[in-house]
């Protein structure tokens, strides 16, 4: 299995007490890692390492995550009647949100020249490829074509199937 992320020889301290000293490790793609030990032995400060939220004082981080990695802090202010599947759903608000901007790309373009003036969606409206241009044309083709891009190495198409697998 390829590995996505790994930390080479990472040192790690705060206000001068070190916290994590030559760490080094790799995560496989697909692979479930568990870390464990002690309070305050560091499994904290690893995690922020090897998501980015953090950069070691000594040693290197590489992620090879193409669409991003995910984190959320042990201590997340989280509403206290929050059930699992609401705080995943926020935690994909974004791959969301991005999948509702291509659906809306994706209307305009089948609606043909002007379709996005038709179906009211100022938001696409008036983006054409020129004089006389589809009215939606190069700008929303490219548009959609970034964004399947950013979804697809994101994990927008099995996300749903992966957090149903979480729980």
């Amino acid at each position: 299995m390829p590995t996505q992320i790994t930390a080479l020889d990472v040192t790690k301290a705060y206000d001068g007490r070190p916290v994590l000293e030559g760490v080094t490790c790799s995560l496989a793609v697909g692979g479930r890692t568990g870390v464990i030990g002690e309070n305050g032995s560091g499994k904290t400060t690893l995690l922020r390492l090897l998501a980015g939220r953090e950069r070691p004082d000594h040693g290197q981080v590489v992620l090879t995550a193409e669409g991003g990695t995910g984190y959320l802090a042990q201590d997340a202010h989280l509403p206290p009647h929050a059930t699992v599947q609401e705080v995943l759903d926020d935690a994909l608000a974004d791959l969301r949100a991005i999948e509702a901007r291509m659906r809306l790309l994706e209307s305009a373009m089948a609606d043909g020249p002007g379709g996005a003036d038709r179906a009211g969606r100022a938001d696409v409206a008036g983006r054409t490829d020129g004089p006389g241009g589809s009215g939606g044309g190069e700008a929303v083709l490219s548009e959609y074509g970034d964004l399947l891009t950013l979804f697809e190495l994101r994990g927008g198409y099995d996300a749903d199937a992966r957090t149903e697998r979480a729980l």
